[in-house]
């Protein structure tokens, strides 16, 4: 039985607005249209990342710092044997059908991830500096370029980071505790909440 995602503010396949500041280009979207795939290994993760590679059309990363595309699919890394698959909300099935069927053996597991993480673009010149505030690992700009992913503490969040674009974040925040980091993201930012129209 297959249960359709669910986001937080918006409907799923949709980016929706939360939240801009009114004198300063930074803006706070749901992306409700970011489907997620967790893919662990049972083995060593080097015996594995060509196939699954291969089968999702990315390069699997084999360490925390690893570049990334900035294309869909991409993995980011969880850890030295699971990776997060971000893809289109509409890939994420067809997605984990081929990767389990690429592993008949069950040396690597692909399941929907979608539910378990809210994703978050965060845009504006200020980004760097904002992200700071909250954490405590170095986000320098010539140490975090563009397809670069991080998972770090932010106000006390676990967070995974992606550089986007130049002046744009992406933020995988988990479910409960999305609520959370949006009003933190507010007050930090000094940002207007954007009222939805009716």
């Amino acid at each position: 039985m297959k249960l359709p995602a669910q986001a937080v503010w918006g409907e799923i396949g949709t980016a929706r607005l939360l939240a801009q500041s009114p004198i300063a280009p930074v803006k706070l979207l749901e992306r409700a249209d970011i489907g997620c795939v967790l893919v662990a290994s049972a083995v060593e993760a080097s015996a594995v990342t060509g196939p699954l590679g291969a089968s999702a059309g990315c390069a699997f990363p084999l360490m925390a710092d690893a570049g990334v595309s900035t294309d869909f699919p991409r993995a980011l890394w969880l850890n030295p044997r699971t990776w997060i698959l971000q893809c289109d909300v509409e890939q994420e099935g067809s997605l984990v059908a081929r990767l389990n069927e690429s592993f008949a053996d069950r040396r690597v597991h692909a399941t929907r991830f979608s539910d378990a993480l809210c994703w978050f673009e965060w845009t504006g010149p200020t980004t760097f500096d904002l992200l700071r505030r909250g954490g405590f690992i170095s986000l320098d700009r010539e140490e975090f370029p563009v397809g670069r992913c991080k998972r770090t503490l932010i106000a006390a969040v676990a967070v995974f980071i992606v550089r986007d674009r130049e002046e744009c974040m992406l933020l995988g925040v988990e479910r409960s505790r999305a609520r959370y980091f949006v009003e933190w993201v507010i007050r930090a930012c000094d940002l207007t909440r954007v009222t939805p129209s009716a």
